[in-house]
C-alpha cells in the first residue's frame, strides 16, 4: 500500500467515522492497520469505532497501546468513550438515553450532586470528567461549582455531557456519565463532587448555548423597573437601590439582572460594601444564564479579586476575549486585562506558538523562554502574544527589546570559517616587528 493509497483510506475511515457509519469505519480502519501496523491515529481511531460498536475489551487494548504515545486530550476522548459505553453497558436501568423520559420536578431547595471518579485534562481551560449523578439531574449547559481544596468555590459550565461523537441532553440520579466542563483541569479532584442548584422551572433562563444567539433573557429583565435600579448604581445612590432591590429579589430570584445588580452596590458602595455577598450573587447571575453577558463577567471577576481569587477571575476576562471577533473590542478587553493584572499583581505571561498556530510554550519568566528557544522547544520563527489576550508578534520583534538574552539568541553568528579581526591585527603586528627586526641585524 502507497503512502497516498493509505493516506485515501484514512480520510475515508474517519469521514464514515464522522458520519456515524462505525461498522464501515471500522472495516477500512483494519484493513490500515494491517498493512501499516502500530500507527498511533490508525489505533486511536479503531478504538473510538470498537467502543461505538459496544466491543470495550478491544478498545481497552486500544487505549493500552496509545498509553504515553498519544497526545492527552485525545488519551481522554477514548477513554471517556469507553467509560460512557461500559457504564451503559451496566445495567439497562443505568443507561444513558439520548432521549431521556420527561425529568421529575424539582424544588427550589433541591441539590444536584455530581460524584467525580475519574478526571482528564483536555486543554489549559476543560477537563472531562467520569462519575455518577448523587442526587437530582443535570443538563447540558448547566452551571455546577467545585469545591478546590482550598475551599473556595469555582464555577464551570458543563459544555457538553456524553462524548463528542454521542452528546446527551440531561443525566439523573443513579446513572453513570461523561461531562466536559469548561474549567481548568487542576481545580477537578477524583472523589470530589460537582454541585447544582438549578431549578426544573427555571431552566429555560438558566440554561447556556453555545450558539452566537446566547443565552435566553427572561423577559422580566428588560421591564423598567431594573433600568431604573441600574440608574440610581450608576448615580451613586445605593441606598435607594438597595431598598428596590431586595424586595425585588424575593419575587424574582431567577432574575440574572438583579442578582448582577446587587453584587454591582456590594462591590462599590462604601456604606454597603460586603466582597462575599458580591460574590454569591454574581456567581447566582453566572448560573442563570451570564456566562454570555460580558457586564456578568466583568463583575465575577472584579468580585473574586476582591475575595483573593484574582488569578481565577482572571480566567474568565481571558475566555471573554478569545469569543471576541470586533477589533475594537478585543482592544478594550486587553486593556482590562492588563488593568486586572496590575491591579491584583498577577504579574505577565507569555505563550509562544509554532509556525501553525499551536501554543507550544508558556511562562512568566523571560530567562525560562529564552532557555527553551536554546533548546529549540520553541521554533524561533514562531509568534509570542502577552497575558493570552494581546496580538501575536515574531518573537525577536517583541522581546529582544526586553531581554538581552533573548537578543543575544537572535544575534547574527559570525561568518563560517571567519578570522577574527583582533587575531589578524595580532599577526600582522607580529610580522611587522619581525621584518624590523631582520632589517636591523643586516
Amino acid at each position: 500500500m502507497t503512502n497516498e493509497e493509505a493516506k485515501e483510506l484514512y480520510t475515508a475511515a474517519t469521514a464514515k467515522l464522522k458520519a456515524g457509519d462505525a461498522v464501515g469505519a471500522l472495516a477500512l480502519l483494519d484493513e490500515l492497520d494491517a498493512a501499516r501496523p502500530n500507527s498511533r491515529q490508525v489505533t486511536y481511531h479503531r478504538g473510538l469505532c470498537l467502543a461505538r460498536l459496544d466491543r470495550i475489551v478491544e478498545a481497552d487494548d486500544c487505549l493500552a497501546k496509545l498509553r504515553g504515545k498519544l497526545e492527552a486530550d485525545k488519551l481522554a476522548d477514548l477513554e471517556a468513550a469507553i467509560s460512557a459505553k461500559r457504564a451503559m453497558a451496566k445495567s439497562a436501568d443505568s443507561a444513558v438515553s439520548s432521549t431521556p423520559p420527561p425529568a421529575p420536578a424539582r424544588t427550589a431547595a433541591q441539590q444536584n450532586v455530581f460524584a467525580v471518579e475519574s478526571t482528564f485534562p483536555v486543554s489549559t481551560t476543560e477537563a472531562t470528567v467520569t462519575g455518577h449523578v448523587e442526587s437530582g439531574l443535570f443538563h447540558t449547559g448547566d452551571t455546577v461549582t467545585i469545591t478546590t481544596d482550598s475551599g473556595k468555590p469555582v464555577l464551570a459550565p458543563i459544555r457538553r455531557i456524553g462524548t463528542a461523537d454521542a452528546p446527551l441532553k440531561l443525566v439523573r440520579e443513579g446513572q453513570k456519565a461523561v461531562l466536559l466542563l469548561e474549567v481548568e483541569p487542576h481545580y477537578v479532584r477524583t472523589g470530589g463532587k460537582l454541585i447544582s442548584q438549578a431549578q426544573e422551572d427555571a431552566y429555560a433562563k438558566t440554561m447556556m448555548v453555545d450558539t452566537a444567539g446566547g443565552a435566553p433573557k427572561p423577559a422580566e429583565e428588560a421591564g423598567g423597573d431594573l433600568m431604573k435600579i441600574e440608574r440610581e448604581i450608576k448615580a451613586g445612590r445605593y441606598d435607594e437601590a438597595l431598598e428596590a432591590l431586595e424586595p425585588y429579589l424575593v419575587v424574582n430570584d431567577n432574575s440574572k439582572a438583579a442578582h448582577r445588580l446587587m453584587a454591582r452596590v456590594y462591590l462599590d458602595s462604601s456604606d454597603h460594601r460586603d466582597t462575599a455577598k458580591a460574590l454569591k450573587h454574581i456567581q447566582r447571575a453566572y448560573e442563570l444564564g451570564g456566562a454570555n453577558d460580558p457586564a456578568v463577567i466583568d463583575t465575577l471577576a472584579a468580585a473574586m479579586g476582591e475575595n483573593g481569587e484574582g488569578d481565577h477571575g482572571l480566567r474568565f476576562l481571558e475566555r471573554q476575549a478569545e469569543n471576541v471577533t470586533d477589533p475594537t473590542a478585543r482592544a478594550a478587553i486587553a486593556n482590562r486585562v492588563l488593568e486586572y493584572r496590575q491591579r491584583y499583581k498577577l504579574g505577565h505571561v507569555w505563550e509562544f506558538s509554532d509556525s501553525y498556530g499551536d501554543v507550544v510554550f508558556e511562562t512568566k519568566d523571560l530567562a525560562e523562554a529564552a532557555a527553551a528557544l536554546k533548546r529549540n522547544t520553541i521554533p524561533r520563527d514562531g509568534k509570542v502574544r502577552r497575558d493570552r489576550v494581546g496580538e501575536w508578534r515574531d518573537i525577536e520583534t517583541a522581546l529582544a527589546g526586553q531581554s538581552a538574552e533573548i537578543a543575544a539568541i537572535f544575534k547574527p553568528a559570525p561568518a563560517a570559517g571567519g578570522v577574527p579581526v583582533l587575531a589578524v591585527a595580532a599577526v600582522l603586528a607580529v610580522l611587522a616587528l619581525a621584518a624590523a627586526a631582520f632589517f636591523l641585524m643586516r
